[in-house]
């Protein structure tokens, strides 16, 4: 199961988003200010960031500034009201997957996520041709699953639900 951290004051927004990435199987926490959501990126450590610029405290150019400062690779869509170009070049700048501008589309939002964190999942196992856990072993490459040397059959959905797995286990 994927973490995402959403980061955004607007409490409505943050349940509603909270609400529909839980619903697609996602593992979410919300942070309400700059400060926060630094410590949860550190501590958590999530798979994904969507992250409001205008936020209490610390903005999100500097939340940006802090989790890339740290080395981190986490995609990280920017949600914002700012929807001037400027603003979109500083995010960008600053080193943001995406950058999408309110009023959104939650579809559209949901659909975003899921393919930055596949994106991530392939670039994370660009290095790593096989994953084993116990008996079974996934090569990526052919993706192919053996249990116990034997090939074992999987619809592309159960591959997938069995590499999410296995990466988090």
């Amino acid at each position: 199961m994927s973490r995402i951290l959403v980061v955004e004051d607007n409490t409505d927004l943050a349940a509603g988003i909270e609400y529909n990435l839980t619903l697609e199987g996602y593992d979410v926490r919300v942070a309400d200010d700059g400060r926060k959501a630094i410590t949860a990126a550190n501590d958590w450590q999530p798979d994904l960031i969507l992250l409001d610029l205008m936020l209490p405290g610390v903005d999100g150019y500097h939340v940006l500034q802090q989790i890339r400062g740290k080395g981190s690779r986490v995609p990280v869509i920017i949600l914002s009201a700012k929807g001037e170009e400027a603003d979109k070049v500083r995010g960008f700048r600053l080193d943001a997957d995406q950058y999408v501008t309110k009023p959104f589309g939650i579809l559209e939002l949901l659909e975003r996520v899921a393919a930055l964190l596949r994106r991530a999942a392939r670039d994370s196992d660009h290095d790593t041709t096989t994953l084993s856990f116990g008996d079974v072993s996934i090569d990526l490459g052919s993706r192919t699953v053996t249990r116990s040397g034997s090939a074992v059959a999987l619809t592309p959905k159960a591959y997938e639900l069995l590499l999410a797995l296995v990466r988090r286990g």
